[in-house]
């Protein structure tokens, strides 16, 4: 799995100084919830995630992943 980033130079024209106000979608890094009570699983997914610049929320079995979707709600929810 790879991660592409696409990045455009503006010149100095209005629409440049509105879209340089606004944050950029592509630095925000996406948090994924991976739940499964498999162990190396898990940190498999983890790893490779981590590498593509992800967040990565770890849930031992579907009650774990549940309190975690109650503290805070991910992006992407990976269930195995």
């Amino acid at each position: 799995m790879r991660h592409y980033t696409h990045s455009v130079t503006l010149s100095g024209t209005w629409e440049a100084k509105q879209d340089a106000a606004k944050p950029n979608p592509l630095t925000k890094q996406i948090r994924v919830l991976v739940a499964d009570d498999a162990v190396y699983l898990r940190h498999s997914v983890r790893q490779t995630l981590q590498y593509a610049n992800y967040t990565v929320i770890e849930a031992r079995d579907g009650m774990e992943a549940i309190e975690k979707l109650q503290e805070s709600v991910p992006e992407v929810v990976c269930l195995m």
